[in-house]
C-alpha cells in the first residue's frame, strides 16, 4: 500500500460472459461500483476495523514478525507508539469519513475499461 496515496493504482474485475451479454454485464458493476458505498454499513465498518485491531498482534506472533514490524517503522517513519495507538485510531474512523474517501476516489468516471476477449 505504500505510496497508494500518490499514485493512481489498478482494480481487476474478471468475468466470463457470452459476447451478447457484454453491455448488460458492463452495465451491472458499474452500478455495483457507482452505489457501492450506498450498500456499506455500520456493520460493515465494524468487522472491517475488527479485522484489522484483531491482525495487529500478528506484528509479534514470530520473532521474524516483530523484525519486519520494526522494520515497518523505520521505513514509513512511524513513532515506536504506531502500534499501541493503532487499535485507537481505526476505532475512531467514522462511517461517513470512510464513505466519503471512498466516494472521492472510486467511482466509474474515474476507471478505464479494458476488455479483453471476442467482443
Amino acid at each position: 500500500m505504500y505510496g497508494s496515496d500518490e499514485q493512481p493504482g489498478m482494480i481487476f474485475i474478471t468475468t466470463i460472459v457470452s459476447p451478447e451479454s457484454l453491455a448488460q454485464a458492463e452495465q451491472l458493476i458499474e452500478q455495483e461500483i457507482d452505489s457501492a458505498t450506498d450498500n456499506f454499513t455500520e456493520s460493515d465498518l465494524t468487522l472491517a476495523k475488527n479485522a484489522l485491531i484483531n491482525g495487529l498482534v500478528n506484528n509479534a506472533a514470530s520473532n521474524q514478525d516483530v523484525a519486519l514490524s520494526f522494520l515497518f517503522l523505520r521505513r514509513y517513519k512511524l513513532g515506536d507508539d504506531y502500534f499501541d495507538t493503532r487499535a485507537d485510531f481505526l476505532s475512531s474512523i467514522s462511517i461517513e469519513q470512510v464513505k466519503k474517501t471512498v466516494r472521492s476516489l472510486f467511482s466509474t468516471d474515474k476507471l478505464i475499461k479494458i476488455r479483453i476477449g471476442r467482443l
